[in-house]
């Protein structure tokens, strides 16, 4: 049973990723529907990983593990990046930097963040080929798993450069919560003035977002980082073909090996990582999902179920109805109307009613009467 709460969560955090979506679609906010991607496409694929490898280690979906963990790689940078652009925004929004734009300024800014949160994850995807030491590894129970060659380069690619992105994240929004409370009373006046359409209520939740992203994928790094130190060795990357030299092998960890106690302490990192991940999907609808015009649009949808459910409803009732009357209708021709050869067989017997009445009647006269049951005891075959 165990193995389905992690499926089920991961479901659930693309749910509540996915419902932030329609209204920062249209106010064209690229960084939080950027973040939305990246936590739907994080959380599919543990779905996915969690689902085909509950019970076992088997290499049977190679195309998708090659998918899969450059996925890992992706969701790994986009979402400290994300963080970065929204803090270092906001910075720019409480030091007063942040000035209104242009059309063409404003158009410009879109693109530089679309290139930010889609273009970027996919180079960092590339250029962890570097330090992959082999195709990926398969996980009992956890899936696909990235297979990096430990060494300075992977430390460097792997944790160093999005480690720095979280660290230039906390920086701007630390800087961005100073000016915060240095300018509480007016903070309204000033974020009116930079025309960023951002209330306070707003620059709060996205603040808080930045910050809780941080706190948790930044620990997670550190500690994954930690795990390879104490347990792995630093292994020289002398050259591009000595790293890569077995690239095509699938290395398959079993039930036995990941129960080993060196190995277990990264299946219980990796399995805290993808929860947190799931919970960053919930921590994103919290944030983003709950704001007024967003509450409308629920209503919208709410009302569009309950309309399709009550004419659902309307028409099974309908088509019942209908059943049912031609059942009646049925019944009242076999048995009332009935077929012509019964009318023929009911006028043949009330003929030979009159006669018996008849006989019975002459009978009677004559004193030579035999019991003759009652009309209505007669049974009509």
């Amino acid at each position: 049973m165990s193995g389905f709460v992690t499926p089920v969560f991961a479901v659930v955090a693309v749910i509540a990723s996915l419902l932030p979506v329609p209204s920062h679609w249209r106010a064209r906010n690229i960084v939080i529907l950027g973040l939305s991607f990246w936590l739907v496409i994080g959380n599919v694929n543990v779905f996915v990983n969690r689902v085909i490898w509950m019970s076992n280690a088997k290499n049977s979906a190679p195309i998708w593990c090659d998918l899969s963990v450059k996925l890992m790689s992706m969701t790994s940078f986009s979402l400290p990046c994300s963080s970065l652009l929204i803090s270092s925004k906001l910075y720019d929004i409480a030091s007063l930097k942040y000035s209104k734009k242009t059309l063409e300024e404003k158009q410009r800014l879109i693109m530089v963040e679309l290139f930010c949160v889609t273009v970027l994850p996919v180079i960092y995807s590339i250029l962890t080929l570097v330090s992959q030491g082999h195709r990926f590894n398969v996980v009992y129970g956890q899936g696909c798993e990235p297979a990096v060659y430990f060494s300075s380069v992977s430390i460097v690619i792997d944790y160093g450069i999005p480690m720095l992105t979280c660290i230039a994240s906390l920086f701007y929004s630390s800087l961005s919560l100073k000016h915060f409370f240095a300018h509480k009373k007016d903070f309204e006046s000033i974020l009116s003035k930079s025309g960023s359409g951002i209330s306070t209520k707003k620059f709060l939740r996205m603040i808080s977002f930045a910050l809780i992203d941080l706190w948790i994928t930044f620990p997670i790094l550190l500690a994954e980082f930690a795990l390879e130190v104490s347990y792995v060795k630093v292994l020289p990357y002398t050259s591009w073909n000595l790293v890569h030299r077995r690239f095509s092998d699938v290395w398959i960890y079993p039930r036995v090996a990941i129960l080993n106690s060196q190995f277990k302490h990264f299946v219980i990192m990796t399995s805290f990582a993808v929860w947190c991940q799931c919970l960053m999907g919930v921590v994103f609808f919290l944030m983003f999902g709950l704001s007024s015009d967003l509450r409308s649009d629920y209503a919208k949808i709410f009302e569009i179920f309950k309309k399709m459910l009550l004419f659902k409803k309307g028409k099974e009732a309908q088509e019942s109805n209908r059943g049912f009357g031609a059942s009646i209708d049925h019944v009242v021709d076999d048995t009332l109307v009935g077929p012509r050869d019964s009318i023929a067989q009911a006028d043949g017997a009330s003929d030979r009613l009159s006669n018996i009445d008849l006989e019975a009647a002459d009978q009677k006269s004559s004193n030579s009467f035999t019991s003759i049951p009652p009309f209505e005891e007669i049974k009509i075959v």
